[in-house]
């Protein structure tokens, strides 16, 4: 046989070999492109796209864009018990393993590392270890458990945050203290949930706390506060005082086990006259502390949510 018929033969076994996803779609990229505008205004429009929607037209009507960029816009990120980072677009569920690619994600609904793991052995550092590998996130709900994150991640994560639980998390400064959690609050002005479990050996409470949210401007605007492992450090007499005057229905405090009897005692005088001048038009906060009888809990649940 000839050496252009075994040329012609491996040309044509070649053909048959199924081409990698990457493969196919460099077939149909062009490195030079005719652009109507300056190349400059095109260099500025790949490298900061406005939002995730612009960004999926761009790369939709161009291979250049995603070739120079290379973003994957994804609905949820999320973990799974084995500690598998996982993203979902559209129902579409794939693990991300970030040793095998080069692609950033950007997150525009939710981000989820909750709860999976109870054991010690759980890395304190999941979430700052995977914020390199994210172009941007602008998503909306964020549930966060057992980790220790920087102010400056925190602050990269939440831009968009409107629904947000956090679980013995503390956030740090540099200089390794803890952040209080009015100056999370405040830099999140979209938000309208705010779920927190506090530590403690980590707290973001202090006693001026709650003196400090009631002077942030979007306060009156988050509708549903829900604080769990209160410490004694917590100002109650300026929740009680500003409660009186109808506005903070919509909290729901659950006390540390820690606090002590006179701070349970003043708890639970504040619970018998909430319960001797509401009544179920009324909306009222929700108290739980260790001491408070079932029967006192069962009407204060009945009025916090009628």
């Amino acid at each position: 046989m000839s050496s252009v018929s075994n040329r012609k033969l491996k040309a044509e076994k070649d053909s048959m070999i199924p081409l990698s996803k990457r493969a196919r779609f460099l077939l149909t990229y062009f490195q030079h492109q005719n652009w109507s505008l300056p190349n400059s205004i095109i260099y500025y429009i790949l490298k900061n796209p406005s939002n995730s929607k612009v960004y999926q037209k761009l790369i939709q009507c161009c291979k250049y864009f995603f070739f120079k960029n290379p973003i994957i816009v994804v609905d949820k990120f999320t973990i799974d018990g084995d500690e598998k980072w996982k993203a979902t677009l559209k129902d579409d569920e794939k693990f991300i393993d970030f040793t095998k690619i080069s692609t950033k994600l950007w997150i525009y609904d939710v981000f989820d590392k909750y709860c999976f793991s109870n054991t010690s052995a759980n890395p304190l550092n999941l979430v700052s270890s995977v914020i390199p590998q994210i172009y941007r996130c602008d998503a909306e709900c964020m549930f966060i458990d057992k980790q220790i994150i920087s102010y400056n991640e925190f602050l990269f994560l939440t831009s968009n945050i409107k629904f947000i639980t956090l679980s013995k998390t503390p956030i740090m400064n540099e200089n390794g203290t803890i952040v209080p959690l009015e100056k999370l609050v405040k830099k999140l002005p979209k938000l309208i949930s705010f779920v927190y479990y506090d530590s403690l050996t980590s707290s973001s409470i202090t006693s001026n706390t709650l003196k400090e949210l009631l002077e942030i401007p979007h306060f009156s605007k988050i509708t549903q506060w829900r604080l769990y492992k209160i410490p004694e450090k917590f100002d109650i007499e300026t929740f009680y005082t500003f409660f009186k005057k109808g506005k903070v229905a919509n909290f729901y405090l659950d006390f540390a086990v820690s606090i002590s009897q006179a701070y349970k005692n003043r708890l639970e005088s504040i619970v018998d006259e909430i319960l001797e001048t509401r009544n179920e038009d009324d909306k009222t906060p929700y108290i739980d502390f260790n001491g408070l009888s079932l029967e006192k809990k069962l009407k204060l649940q009945r009025l916090h949510y009628c």
